[in-house]
C-alpha cells in the first residue's frame, strides 16, 4: 500500500510492506529535518503505544520513493537528485554499498541524466522498474545485487511529455 502524504511542507511517499515498518522517503534538504534518509517507523511496540521512528537511513540526494521487495529483505529507493537507486537491507536497517571497494558508498547507477522518481518491484522479486518524472523514461534492473549495478533505459512507443507519475504491476505481474 502506498500513501502520499505532505509532512511540514516536504512530500513524502509512505510505503507499507513489511507489516512491522513504514518506510517514509525524505527529500529535505536540511539534515536537521531528516533530509535526504529513509525513516523507518515501526508499527507497533509490542502493540502497545502508536507508531514510532526506529531509524533514519541516510541515501542518495532527493529520495522520493520505496518498493520492498516481496521476500521483505530489500527496500530499493529512488533517487532523484543522484540518478542512482539504494538498495537499504530491511533486516539491518541500514544501505548496502554494492562495491566496498571503493570509500564512497556505490549504489545502483542510471544512465547519464536520469531522475528517477518511482519504483516498483516485480512480484517475483527479480527485478525492478524506476520511472523517470521529467524524461517520461522508464529503468529496468535487476535486484540480484552485484558490484557495478546499473538499469536499463527501456524505449516506450511514443511520448510522455509529462513524463511519468507513477509505477506498479498489473496483478500478475505480466505488465507494468
Amino acid at each position: 500500500v502506498e500513501v502520499e502524504r505532505t509532512i511540514q511542507g516536504t512530500p513524502h511517499e509512505l510505503v507499507f510492506q513489511d507489516p512491522r515498518y513504514v518506510f517514509v522517503a525524505n527529500q529535505a534538504d536540511d539534515p536537521a529535518r531528516g533530509g535526504n534518509t529513509v525513516a523507518v517507523l515501526a508499527t507497533s511496540n509490542n502493540g502497545e503505544g502508536p507508531p514510532f521512528i526506529l531509524a533514519r537511513i541516510p541515501v542518495g540526494r532527493a529520495p522520493t520513493d520505496v518498493a520492498v521487495t516481496p521476500d521483505g529483505l530489500y527496500a530499493f529507493v529512488t533517487n532523484q537528485f543522484d540518478g542512482t537507486l539504494s538498495v537499504i537491507d530491511v533486516l539491518s536497517l541500514q544501505e548496502i554499498d554494492l562495491n566496498l571497494a571503493t570509500p564512497a558508498i556505490d549504489r545502483i547507477q542510471l544512465p547519464a541524466g536520469a531522475r528517477p522518481s518511482y519504483i516498483a518491484i516485480d512480484p517475483t522479486g527479480s527485478f525492478g522498474y524506476a520511472g523517470d518524472r521529467y524524461s517520461g523514461t522508464i529503468y529496468r534492473f535487476s535486484t540480484a545485487l552485484t558490484a557495478g549495478m546499473s538499469a536499463t533505459a527501456l524505449s516506450l512507443p511514443g511520448e510522455l511529455p509529462g513524463g511519468i507519475t507513477g509505477i506498479e504491476f498489473n496483478e500478475t505481474g505480466s505488465a507494468v
